[in-house]
């Protein structure tokens, strides 16, 4: 990124007083860096293609997503920008309630529907620029002290899996995770359920070469 360009940031929703506050976490913590920032509520009018048609006329760098309003119509549109070559590099954040953190499904689909980062809205804001700017660039973000805190418990990762092609017995699927072959892995769901009911599959092969897709 050019050290004389703006880094365009565009809050997509209604909570104008938390995007206040966001913007105040940018404008705060990266002082050396200019930001143009702008809002777009979306409506029964004012749909997901709509707002999409909007961006595709001009350069967007940061787009959060408030999935607390119009919840249908926010992954949509996240779709379309995820899945488009020009939004490629964008950072695109989901914005979901502090009461949805342990709702699986909602993690789920916004993962499912392009978003590259989740973030719950609540008081601190320093990891919402933080994330974002850290994906367009690295070296731009600011770091804080790590801090140790108490020992966690179990925790449950959720990994997207993308099926490539169905077989009669079998199919192919691409992911992040690498999967030993032989190994027995759980899915929450999978296109053959309804003739192998199990959720556990195995995995016969694995080939660790990437494939590549014009997209994040």
């Amino acid at each position: 990124m050019k050290e004389d360009s703006y880094i365009n940031v565009l809050f997509i929703g209604k909570d104008r007083k938390f995007f206040d506050s966001v913007e105040s976490s940018f404008t705060k913590e990266y002082v050396e860096l200019d930001f143009k920032f702008e809002i777009i509520e979306m409506s029964e009018s004012v749909g997901a293609k709509n707002v999409f048609l909007s961006l595709a006329v001009k350069p967007v760098d940061i787009i959060y997503i408030d999935l607390t309003t119009s919840y249908e119509q926010a992954l949509y549109l996240a779709k379309l920008v995820s899945k488009n070559n020009e939004f490629r590099k964008s950072s695109l954040v989901a914005l979901i309630s502090e009461q949805d953190i342990h709702q699986k499904d909602i993690i789920r689909r916004a993962l499912n529907s392009g978003f590259r980062l989740i973030h719950y809205k609540s008081i601190e804001k320093f990891e919402l620029a933080y994330d974002p700017i850290s994906l367009l660039d690295v070296d731009m973000a600011h770091s804080r002290e790590l801090v140790v805190g108490k020992k966690l418990g179990a925790v449950e990762i959720l990994q997207p899996l993308r099926v490539s092609f169905i077989e009669d017995n079998h199919f192919r699927v691409e992911t992040n995770s690498y999967l030993n072959e032989g190994e027995i892995i759980e899915v929450d769901n999978h296109p053959l359920i309804d003739i192998m009911p199990s959720k556990k599959l195995y995995v016969a092969s694995f080939a660790g070469r990437d494939l590549y897709y014009n997209r994040r």
